[in-house]
């Protein structure tokens, strides 16, 4: 394959690729020319399974790095009439992301780093226009209907998905997953395959209409288990406030609308089978509601909640201690806990529920800080909001890590040692 265009300039980078299309490895040469300016060059391999990634490998320098099918990286020849060869070969399934890009860059980086960045309107502005939600995976599988999903090695969980335009749009896969998939077009099998979601990284999901919506599971504990998926999740409201100042009689209030469409609530049924909505708002915010705006299948729970350091009042410790009971209850789960925005009362929840199974502090404040990809403003911040519940935390019960610190405080919510290790039990794996 040729990599650049055909032509004698001595001002030009030139370059071919040898791909060996059986085991898909190769090699690439590429020449800076004498008169060409710049030191470096953009190459974008051809031929290459943009399913697959690729271990590449400079032979002057051993330098190696890994790349998708349809990735491109750069290469530098400090001096003019320098030849370069570059080796490749095929590294594997591409894994499918879940999480988007300017998130995982996020996660990636320190804490300090990051607590930084959350104090930063420029970084606010852009993280809340990258948004939190992943595009979806996009499988092609040509004219078949639908695809089924399966979750290996058991092939549980199944799941049909439409197809439009030849293509599947697979949101709200697990992280760290193997799938199976069977293409069918009127009941018969048209294609089959697999393929690997990426691991390490949160469960992201989407519910059409509702914000910063993600999987409290998934994550490495310090005792060597792992919080399972698919179990507890958390979000923004799944409804408006309800329309009405405190002020006026109750009989001129509304009751805010459900921010679903029948579209989003199908799927969210068929995708995550929510039980419980545990509705952490006030009496205020939810006045009127009876129901989840989930369907008649979903139970609606409410417990005006508290966060951050007004957790140590009696009553905020009264309401902990019933939240934590609804969902120490496998019957039921899942379940979906919010707030009204997603963030404070729903961080301060979840930073507690994960604390309690053992989560380190790494990632209960990366799963705090997610928030900044639905919420620009810089109030939201260590020193303002999560701070208030780890000092707190540190004053009540000093000298013990923050794992001990939030069984602490549920001990302290009147929950129990049996109900704690029930808890463990069925939310660990």
């Amino acid at each position: 394959y040729p990599l650049t265009r055909s032509d004698n300039g001595s001002d030009l980078w030139c370059g071919w690729e040898f791909l060996n299309a059986e085991d898909g490895s190769g090699f690439i040469q590429l020449f800076r020319r004498k008169d060409a300016a710049s030191p470096s060059f953009v190459v974008k391999p051809r031929g290459l399974d943009s399913a697959k990634r690729y271990e590449f490998t400079d032979v002057d320098t051993a330098e190696k790095w890994n790349i998708a099918g349809d990735g491109s990286f750069e290469i530098r020849a400090d001096k003019p009439r320098t030849a370069k060869v570059v080796l490749f070969k095929a590294a594997g399934a591409r894994k499918v992301p879940i999480v988007t890009e300017a998130m995982r860059t996020f996660l990636k980086r320190p804490k300090w780093e990051r607590m930084g960045l959350m104090l930063d309107q420029n970084f606010r502005t852009a993280a809340k226009e990258a948004g939190s939600r992943p595009k979806p995976f996009e499988l092609k599988v040509g004219d078949a209907t639908e695809v089924e999903l399966r979750v290996l090695p058991e092939e549980k969980g199944r799941r049909t998905v439409k197809v439009a335009g030849g293509i599947a749009r697979i949101d709200n896969l697990l992280a760290g997953t193997r799938y199976s998939w069977t293409a069918l077009r009127g009941g018969e099998i048209v294609g089959k395959g697999t393929f690997e979601t990426e691991a390490g990284v949160p469960r992201i999901c989407r519910i059409d209409g509702v914000g910063n919506v993600r999987d409290i599971g998934g994550y490495a504990t310090l005792d060597g288990k792992r919080v399972k998926q698919g179990m507890l999740y958390r979000s923004a409201a799944l409804n408006r406030q309800a329309h009405g100042r405190k002020e006026q009689p109750k009989s001129e209030w509304r009751v805010g609308e459900s921010l679903l469409t029948d579209a989003a609530m199908k799927e969210a049924e068929a995708t995550f089978g929510i039980r419980t909505e545990l509705d952490l708002r006030t009496d205020w915010e939810s006045w009127g509601m009876t129901n989840s705006p989930l369907g008649k299948s979903t139970r609606w729970i409410n417990v005006s909640s508290s966060n951050y350091d007004g957790m140590k009042s009696e009553k905020a410790k009264e309401a902990f201690a019933k939240c934590f009971r609804v969902l120490n209850t496998s019957t039921n789960l899942p379940a979906i806990f919010h707030c009204a925005g997603g963030a404070d009362r729903t961080g301060t929840f979840a930073w507690l529920l994960n604390g309690i199974l053992g989560v380190a502090e790494e990632d209960l404040n990366k799963d705090w800080e997610l928030t900044v990809f639905d919420y620009d403003l810089v109030k939201f911040n260590h020193w303002n909001y999560i701070g208030g519940l780890t000092r707190y935390l540190d004053e009540a019960f000093p000298k013990m890590s923050m794992q001990k610190q939030c069984v602490a405080y549920a001990k302290a919510c009147g929950i129990t040692d049996d109900e704690i290790s029930r808890f463990r039990e069925l939310m660990l794996e």
